[in-house]
């Protein structure tokens, strides 16, 4: 696409920028492999397990459908259009009302360049207005995991379809990022190509940029949010909020875009179009033509299988809208002619892409995640009404709650037992209270913390978090810091961390959170040395890298009942995001 003459740019005659533009065509409309339905059946098992889900494999029974139904749920959680659209799933028949967002204020104008990625690099209150005006915002590190960001695993992806994922966040999260930088005015299209033999190319006009605003935080959600601008930025819980901590500003962006395959004749009348529209802007010929090879030269040079799920993951987005929605942009009252119209189709990117841990569980089950709400006394399903102090049953009804009481009671404050004879309980199993500090927000690779807090299922300081397994075993995930001395009692970073997948269960466990909740909440809460020791030993002895290591456990009252014994084998190949 470009030409150099010494160290300099030449550009390309008219000629050599017809010439180009001739060899260029759209995909084959019958054939077309930019269309979300033509995924090979292990492509698509191999980009769910990209986008975080485990324990699928292209062999398994279920139909070609149903994996494709499975990926089109993990690419409609990933960008989190549930929040943008309440009630809306991506099986209904209505389609998203993109139209009734309102267009980001701005956002055709030129901003200064960000250089400064995340709020410890700015000032957290006057930077704010700043932040809220870039359609940038926080969110294209929301793309990606703290271990992402801090190995760089994606920075240079496998050309193949194991690095698909990471090359399609890549170039989806550098699109906020241009306008920003450049404004919309200055970014007429924007282009995405590969290099010789394929020369397959992907080219996208910016139509509009919408705003939409997550939801306001709950009581409890405010709670929490003030905690975290207290114990996590060192600001008066009070004050005004960090950039970070503020309700987050999501981009819409509207896009018509064209897929194009191979170089036979015909030409692509997608870029006359656009050229057609630099002139009307005020452009001369020469000019136009000078920017339309600009935006071809700065365009980002992707793998062909990782441009090829780009095109696709359009085409899933496009299927979202409404036909007349779409048909009233491609109208020829837009100025597009049969061809343009023809070559082009219309979709939309919500540049987040991260999965939530609902959705994992949902994906890989094949249905909802099923909470356990059968009364404890007579068996009914579908009960609200839970133990007031363990939370750990639940009943239909207070005569129900009232007769079950003599029974209960027995295992309802079973931490109790900890503070008496720990030893008394089975050797194979370590016991922690669920009562305790639960308003620290774990480090989980979002941007917005807001997400991390959205995502929790704390409860208030010493309360017990709501048992969603009924008497099942679940599986939990314990993370223990690097350094940790258990020799003779002697502790060191002593703190560890246990939750589930789906993060119903937040639970921190370690000798300090013994004071930290007596002095934040006026609460007691046992801990058992002695397990506690035995238990570390355990991690440091199976655990991945002697931090991280899985095992089963259930609620028995207000703790939670860890299996010594029964360790889960391939730890490896166990993963939550």
């Amino acid at each position: 696409m470009s030409a150099a003459s010494g160290s300099g740019r030449r550009y390309l005659s008219d000629n050599e920028i017809a010439a180009l533009a001739s060899q260029m065509r759209v995909a084959d409309p019958t054939n077309n492999q930019g269309d979300f339905k033509t995924f090979f059946r292990p492509h698509v098992f191999l980009l769910l397990k990209l986008l975080g889900v485990q324990g699928l494999d292209f062999k398994d029974p279920m139909s070609d459908e149903e994996a494709l139904r499975r990926l089109r749920l993990a690419w409609w959680d990933s960008q989190r259009l549930d929040y943008l659209f309440p009630g809306k799933t991506f099986e209904n028949n209505d389609k998203l009302p993109v139209a009734e967002l309102p267009s980001w204020p701005g956002w055709k104008n030129k901003h200064t360049t960000p250089r400064m990625i995340g709020a410890a690099k700015l000032d957290h209150y006057r930077d704010a207005d700043k932040l809220d005006s870039w359609v940038f915002r926080h969110f294209q590190l929301s793309a990606f995991t703290q271990a992402e960001n801090m190995t760089g695993a994606h920075v240079n992806p496998s050309p193949m379809m194991d690095g698909s994922w990471y090359g399609v966040k890549n170039a989806m999260t550098s699109i906020a990022l241009d306008i920003t930088q450049e404004g919309g005015k200055n970014v007429p299209f924007l282009a995405y190509y590969t290099q010789e033999p394929e020369s397959n190319m992907l080219v996208m006009e910016i139509l509009d940029v919408k705003q939409a605003t997550w939801p306001d935080p709950s009581e409890k959600e405010w709670k929490l949010i003030k905690s975290c601008q207290e114990t996590k930025f060192g600001h008066p819980a009070n004050g005004p909020l960090v950039p970070m901590l503020q309700t987050p500003k999501m981009p819409l962006i509207i896009v018509r875009y064209a897929y194009t395959e191979g170089r036979p004749k015909g030409g692509l009348q997608f870029m006359l179009y656009l050229e057609n529209k630099m002139k009307k802007s005020g452009m001369n010929p020469r000019k136009a033509r000078e920017e339309l090879q600009r935006h071809l030269q700065s365009g980002i040079e992707m793998h062909e299988t990782h441009l090829r799920t780009y095109a696709r993951f359009l085409s899933a987005n496009s299927d979202l809208l409404s036909d007349e929605y779409k048909e009233e942009l491609q109208s020829h009252w837009s100025g597009l002619s049969p061809e343009v119209i023809k070559e082009t189709n219309i979709s939309f990117i919500v540049p987040c892409l991260r999965l939530r841990w609902r959705t994992l569980e949902e994906i890989t089950l094949g249905h909802k995640p099923e909470k356990i709400a059968d009364c404890n006394k007579c068996g009914k399903a579908g009960c609200k009404l839970s133990c007031g102090s363990c939370k750990s049953v639940v009943y239909c009804s207070a005569e129900c709650n009232k007769a079950d009481w003599a029974e209960h009671k027995g295992i309802c404050k079973f931490s109790e037992r900890l503070y008496k004879s720990p030893r008394d309980l089975p050797e194979d199993k370590f016991y922690i209270c669920t009562r305790g500090v639960h308003e620290t927000i774990m480090e989980n690779g979002f941007a917005i913390e807001q997400e991390a807090i959205k995502q929790s299922g704390c409860p208030k300081d010493g309360e017990c978090p709501p048992n969603e397994y009924g008497n099942n075993r679940f599986m939990i995930r314990i993370q223990a810091p690097p350094e940790y001395a258990v020799d003779e009692g002697k502790y060191k970073g002593q703190t560890i961390f246990l939750f589930d997948r789906r993060r119903s269960i937040f639970v921190r466990n370690g000798p300090d959170d013994v004071l930290v909740a007596k002095k934040r909440s006026n609460r007691s809460i046992p801990f058992d040395k002695e397990g506690h020791i035995k238990f570390m030993k355990l991690v440091r002895s199976k655990g991945l890298a002697k931090q991280l290591l899985y095992l089963w456990a259930k609620r028995i009252g207000d703790t939670l009942e860890i299996d010594l014994e029964d360790v889960p084998e391939n730890q490896q190949q166990i993963s939550w995001n």
